[in-house]
This record gives C-alpha cells, structure tokens and sequence, in this order.
C-alpha cells in the first residue's frame, strides 16, 4: 500500500493528494532507441538520470489517474527498473497488453 502511495503521489507530481482508486501497474519493453534510455529524477529531459535502462528490458510502469491530471505526465511514465523508481519518456516504453 506504501508503495502505491508514494507512486501514486510521485506519479501526479502532487505531494498531498490521496491515492486514486484508479491506479495501476502495467510492464513494458523499452523500445525505440539505439541502446538505452534514462530513468529520470522528474519528468523533464533535463532532470538528473538515475540509471540507464538497455533496450529491451522489462520495466513497470505505474499510471494513476485523478480528476484533473493523469500519467503520463509531460510525455513520461513512472516506472521501476532495478530497484529505482523515476521517469521515462513514453515514447521508448511499449506497454504489454
């Protein structure tokens, strides 16, 4: 529960709002790249990386939706890859139906 919590928040980028019955996890392949793409702090491409993720590897991806706001946010998902939780563009994630 902690941890979809803290998704949930991080996810919205709002620190106080409550977790939305609506969230959840969903896998992915990192696709669409030469090598590798960022796990970032926040989502911008200007955030600091956290680690690089290689092409083809499976991430999670959390999504949580709210009245006014849903993932992915500025084109990024919340993900975990490794242990580290951060951002990814969308764009290089292929969700697994």
């Amino acid at each position: 529960m902690k941890k979809l919590l803290v998704m949930a928040l991080v996810c919205l980028g709002i620190f106080s709002v409550s977790l939305s019955a609506n969230a959840q996890m969903y896998y992915a392949t990192v696709v669409n790249c030469n090598e590798w793409i960022s796990l970032r702090e926040y989502p911008s491409t200007s955030a600091p990386r956290i680690t690089k993720i290689p092409l083809g590897a499976t991430v999670k991806v959390y999504i949580a939706y709210d009245d006014d706001q849903a993932c992915p946010r500025n084109g990024f998902y919340y993900c975990k890859y490794g242990g580290h939780f951060g951002y990814c563009l969308q764009a290089y994630l292929r969700l697994w139906e």
